[in-house]
């Protein structure tokens, strides 16, 4: 899979805008369009913190967090998709 189309694959799964992803990752609103079309490639920190968002099931161990997921990842997966605000949490 090219990485632009798992950033928007991400993005789009955990219900985010792309202003509220850049908020999450701390980058730009435009590096997460350019990310997403193919216009520039985001680093691998950034796809490391995809990774974790979109499965923070992967983040657990013992039923305890993972120090090094990022705290969001939890209230994000588990937010309602009935139009609520997954930054919220």
């Amino acid at each position: 899979m090219k990485l632009s189309i798992f950033v928007k694959e991400s993005r789009k799964t955990l219900g985010l805008t792309q202003h509220q992803l850049s908020k999450i990752i701390n980058k730009e609103r435009s590096n997460i369009s350019h990310y997403e079309r193919g216009i520039s490639t985001p680093p691998g920190d950034v796809v490391f913190l995809l990774f974790q968002l979109r499965f923070p099931e992967l983040c657990l161990s013992d039923s305890h967090s993972n120090p090094e997921c990022p705290e969001n990842a939890t209230k994000i997966k588990m937010s309602d998709s009935a139009g609520s605000d997954p930054l919220a949490a």
